[in-house]
């Protein structure tokens, strides 16, 4: 089996390749896709303690000056071994001039509007509605996949409140 791994603590980024030789049964990526949404949900309710930060839909973000958008996903490349399994968090951020950034991994934590810190990885006018990720093979092969085809995948959004010093920032 080869590994490769990196998080960061706080609001992590979870990012692990693995080329397995014995591919689980669905139920167990499923229960590991879920496992990572409770370590998610287990991030912001810790940083709801510290900002003002609460659940919103997705219709909302269309008109919300400050709003974040979560993507949870599991990519399993294949049923039978060789496979890769793929999976990670992406945070991003809607700034008030609606320009919506990935926000990027920091050495110890995301900017989610409560440092000063800005490291802007990737900028787009509107909601990214789908992305597509590539990821290194085990042998130096580069692979793509894009959302559609993520084995698992959920959609969270929050917002601050419009009085809050993380509003105007």
């Amino acid at each position: 089996m080869l590994t490769a791994q990196s998080s960061i603590s706080g609001l992590s980024y979870f990012e692990r390749r693995i080329l397995i030789s014995h591919v689980p049964e669905m139920e167990k990526i499923q229960e590991f896709h879920q496992n990572l949404c409770e370590r998610l949900d287990a991030f912001i309710e810790e940083a709801q303690s510290r900002i003002p930060l609460s659940a919103v839909s997705k219709l909302d973000i269309r008109w919300l000056e400050n709003a974040y958008a979560v993507k949870v996903f599991t990519y399993l490349s294949d049923p039978f071994p060789p496979a890769y399994l793929v999976y990670g968090v992406f945070f991003y951020r809607k700034y008030p001039n609606g320009k919506w950034v990935l926000q990027e991994k920091k050495p110890d934590k995301y900017d989610l509007g409560f440092t000063t810190e800005r490291y802007d990885a990737h900028v787009t006018s509107s909601y990214p509605e789908d992305i597509t990720l590539s990821y290194s093979g085990g042998f130096g092969d580069v692979n793509y996949v894009s959302q559609k085809n993520f084995t698992f995948y959920e959609e969270r959004f929050y917002a601050t409140s419009p009085d809050s010093d993380l509003a105007v920032r």
